[in-house]
């Protein structure tokens, strides 16, 4: 009977857990990512507004913008979490080059930001603001939509 009860309570804190998690344009941020000021400021300063080369998918889009989060998990962790993740899939194969490494995801259908229509989910390590670098792991989240 104990064990029973304490397996309902983990049961519910699980599930409870869950459905706290975050989500923005559809896609529900990594577990613990946390969206403080460095994250923030990142965004701020490489968000869709600054890039050159994405400007115009971005200049009218009334529900585009960007939302960055990062985490202690390691990258590998982060990436098979969204592979999992309903309603995303892997743009291309992971980039690794010493270091450094990279991924994007898409909305399901390759409805991507940076082709023009959709949201990406970008996970990469490492990453700076300013030149603070930061060894864990950014995971932004970004939206365009055309007119």
């Amino acid at each position: 009977m104990k064990s029973t009860i304490i397996a309902v309570a983990v049961l519910a804190m699980l599930c409870s857990t869950a459905a706290l998690a975050a989500e923005h344009f559809g896609v529900t941020v990594y577990p613990g990512a946390v969206a403080d000021a460095e994250a923030k400021g990142y965004c701020a300063a490489f968000g869709p507004e600054s890039i050159r080369q994405t400007r115009e998918l971005f200049k009218d889009a009334k529900d585009g913008g960007s939302f960055c989060f990062h985490t202690a998990d390691d990258f590998d962790k982060v990436v098979a979490y969204y592979r999992k993740l309903p309603g995303v899939e892997p743009l291309g194969s992971p980039s690794i080059r010493g270091a450094n490494k990279a991924m994007v995801f898409c909305k399901a259908g390759m409805q991507c930001a940076s082709l023009g229509d959709g949201v990406d989910i970008s996970i990469s390590t490492p990453w700076s603001v300013g030149k603070t670098v930061h060894k864990d792991v950014l995971i932004t989240l970004r939206k365009a939509s055309k007119k």
